[in-house]
């Protein structure tokens, strides 16, 4: 059999754990919990096929008022996001259980180069687009009629900046950004909480382990925080609608996030309250959903597409790739991330510069797009990538 990235990954492991070892600012006391061994996951066409559903909804209005009318109802941009939701429960929770088993700190360290470096980048070509624009037409917005006068100031650059840690909350403090340059970071912050949450019921649920390890009592700790885990996710959820306070508002989107982890136990772990997890938030998706996408026929059936999440992710998580394959797939995954930050910029860019609306000027948005994706990936993955490689502990290829 022919020799894949994986096979040189654990390869190459012993010495990464070597290095990992010393580094005690990013690296935790290993426990006595063993987890599962690094397998690739095939998901990158499928989140980047999500994030181009995401692109198409948002930009449909560069394709005529016919495909636009058209669309709308089915609010496809709900469900690629929530799905893109479902999937990152679902990838976190096997990082978690892998590359970063006991090594929590080093997961959000991670987790913040992975964020924070294409959101600026994004920012900074977003801010060279629109003043480009007003230097030789007068730019189109999708929900704004005019430029915010205070779109270049001080204030609205430095309120950009802390986005994607505070989206929500903002406007209680009088902070609220007079223009978010990249328009949808909303889901990046969303991310970002549960990253950390799922950061701490982890590490609470290895200190459990590592402290009782032999007996009933043992059995009974670690099943308990992991029904906390998902409690937890249920009682934030609650709380938001109980207090309307808005830094609880990230747990509004939790059930789908905790589906994610659900199935994941589920599929992986043969875990009995994994699947009674799925059942429990998958209900709770689907209720959420069909409200938030304006209770229509259409929002029942992309309720139904939403579910149909579960046992696609589930079938892809027995797949296996070869090296080549995985290369593919891995490197469409990197970019859904980027085609989501970077689309807002070039939609503006379209809808200013193209006076007509037809399906070809949709499609030309959505490609520009992805080449922009690919060109900020070129930018920055390189900046970051060693880095990003030391705190995982592995190089992916």
């Amino acid at each position: 059999m022919a020799t894949t990235s994986l096979d040189r990954l654990r390869l190459r492991g012993d010495g990464h754990r070597r290095r990992r070892a010393s580094a005690r600012s990013i690296t935790a006391p290993a426990d006595a919990l063993s987890h599962d061994v690094a397998v690739y996951r095939p998901f990158g066409a499928l989140r980047f096929t999500l994030a181009l559903v995401v692109a198409f909804d948002h930009c449909r209005i560069l394709g005529g008022e016919a495909l636009a009318a058209a669309v709308g109802p089915w609010v496809v941009g709900n469900l690629g996001v929530f799905s893109f939701f479902i999937l990152s429960g679902f990838i976190i929770a096997d990082a978690l259980h892998s590359y970063y088993a006991g090594r929590t700190r080093a997961f959000l360290a991670n987790r913040l180069l992975r964020l924070i470096p294409p959101y600026v980048a994004a920012v900074l070509v977003s801010i060279a687009v629109h003043v480009w624009l007003s230097s030789v037409a007068t730019p189109r917005f999708i929900a704004y009629d005019a430029p915010p006068p205070g779109m270049y100031s001080a204030r609205n650059l430095a309120i950009n900046a802390v986005l994607p840690f505070a989206w929500y909350g903002l406007g209680d403090v009088g902070l609220w950004p007079d223009y978010p340059f990249v328009r949808y970071a909303w889901a990046i912050s969303v991310e970002f909480w549960f990253y950390g949450y799922m950061a701490v019921c982890f590490a609470c649920y290895r200190f459990i382990a590592a402290k009782f390890t032999q007996g009933v009592l043992a059995w009974g700790l670690r099943r308990a925080a992991a029904v906390a885990g998902f409690v937890g996710v249920c009682v934030c959820y609650d709380a938001f609608w109980s207090t309307r306070w808005n830094w609880l508002y990230p747990f509004y989107y939790g059930p789908y996030f905790a589906l994610g982890v659900a199935l994941y136990f589920a599929v992986r772990r043969r875990s009995l309250l994994g699947a009674a997890g799925v059942v429990v938030f998958g209900t709770l998706a689907f209720r959420h959903y069909i409200p938030y996408s304006y209770s229509t026929h259409q929002a029942e059936v992309g309720a139904w597409l939403l579910l149909g999440m579960v046992p696609a992710a589930a079938v892809l998580d027995r797949l296996r790739l070869s090296a080549r394959w995985q290369h593919w797939d891995r490197r469409l995954g990197d970019l859904s991330y980027p085609l989501y930050l970077n689309h807002y910029a070039v939609s503006i860019l379209f809808l200013s510069l193209c006076d007509e609306r037809r399906p070809a000027v949709l499609v030309g948005c959505l490609v520009a797009s992805t080449l922009a994706a690919i060109g900020l990936t070129q930018l920055v993955e390189p900046l970051t990538r060693s880095l990003r490689d030391r705190f995982r502990g592995a190089v992916l290829r």
